[in-house]
């Protein structure tokens, strides 16, 4: 008769833990992206733009950029595949902005807002 109580509390201890895991994690996570590090040696420019072709989300962050005004370079893999697979950049579109001395102040994944884009480029 002892069993199955037993298997009822270490059920209900394993549920319950999932839960405070599901409810705690999102928040202590929250706004703390990971960051693969990425290798910019060779690379001066201030804006770098990694892209694949036939990457429609690419072309996208492309024109946001573009229409902000903004000089950048692109690195397209398919142009450049070592220079590319030397960074370390897993996904793409990945935009990279330095500061004046090098240092990577902003990184922006996917297709940037003209506002996320200019406020990465202030450095705030």
């Amino acid at each position: 008769m002892a069993d199955p109580v037993v298997r009822a509390l270490v059920v209900g201890g394993i549920v319950a833990a999932a839960l405070l895991a599901a409810y705690l994690i999102p928040r202590v996570t929250a706004g703390r992206a990971v960051q693969i590090p990425i290798d910019l040696s060779g690379i001066d420019d201030r804006v770098i733009l990694f892209t694949s072709s036939d990457c429609s989300t690419c072309d996208r962050a492309r024109e946001v950029i573009e229409a902000a005004g903004v000089e950048y370079r692109e690195i397209r893999h398919s142009d450049d595949p070592a220079l590319f697979d030397a960074t370390g950049v897993a996904a793409v579109p990945l935009l990279v902005i330095r500061g004046d001395r090098g240092a990577i102040i902003g990184r922006i994944g996917g297709v940037p807002t003209t506002q996320r884009l200019r406020r990465a480029l202030s450095g705030t």
